[in-house]
C-alpha cells in the first residue's frame, strides 16, 4: 500500500510519490483516506495541510474551502472541512473502513471530531449530516522520519 510513496503513477522509482487511497478502501467508499507527502522544500502535494491541527492555522488555510473528490462512479462530489488533528502514525482509530450504516460513519466521526484540535464552526452539524467523509494524510512534522501524522477530515453533506 505504501509503494507510492516513492513511485510514480507509471511504477518509476520518485523521491516525492504520489498522494495514495488507503489498501483497505477505495475512492467510492464511504470513508475514503488519502496519503500525501509533505514536501516542505517545494510546498507541493499535501504541504499547506501538515499544520492544519492547529485551529489558526486550519482556519486560514481550509476556510471556507471544498476538498472536490472525483470518480468515475460517483462522478464531482464536494466535501467540505470537518477537523483536523494531529495522531501517531500507528493510530488505528483513524482508519475506520467497516460501516455497515451511516449512523455507524457519523459515529465514528463524531469520534475523531472529539479528538480533534481544529475544526470548522459548523463541525457538529457536517458531522451529523455526513454522508460520507474522506481524510487527507500527511507528516505533521518538517522533519523528515517523525511518527505524527496530521489528518484532515472532510464531510460529504446532503446540503
Amino acid at each position: 500500500p505504501e509503494y507510492y510513496l516513492d513511485h510514480d503513477p507509471w511504477g518509476a522509482p520518485s523521491r516525492v510519490g504520489v498522494p495514495f487511497v488507503d489498501a483497505d478502501t477505495n475512492a467510492n467508499a464511504p470513508h475514503v483516506m488519502v496519503y500525501g507527502h509533505h514536501l516542505a522544500l517545494t510546498g507541493g502535494m499535501f504541504t499547506p495541510l501538515f499544520d492544519c491541527y492547529r485551529q489558526e492555522r486550519f482556519d486560514q488555510v481550509l476556510g471556507e474551502a471544498r476538498c472536490r473528490w472525483t470518480t468515475t462512479e460517483k462522478g464531482k462530489q464536494s466535501f467540505l472541512p470537518l477537523c483536523a488533528l494531529s495522531v501517531d502514525k500507528a493510530d488505528g482509530e483513524a482508519r475506520f473502513f467497516a460501516a455497515t450504516s451511516g449512523i455507524d460513519l457519523r459515529r465514528w466521526a463524531a469520534g475523531m471530531l472529539k479528538r480533534s484540535t481544529a475544526r470548522s464552526k459548523d463541525a457538529e452539524e457536517l458531522c451529523a449530516q455526513g454522508e460520507r467523509f474522506l481524510t487527507l494524510v500527511t507528516c505533521s512534522s518538517v522533519f523528515a522520519g517523525r511518527r505524527e501524522r496530521t489528518l484532515v477530515i472532510f464531510a460529504l453533506c446532503k446540503k
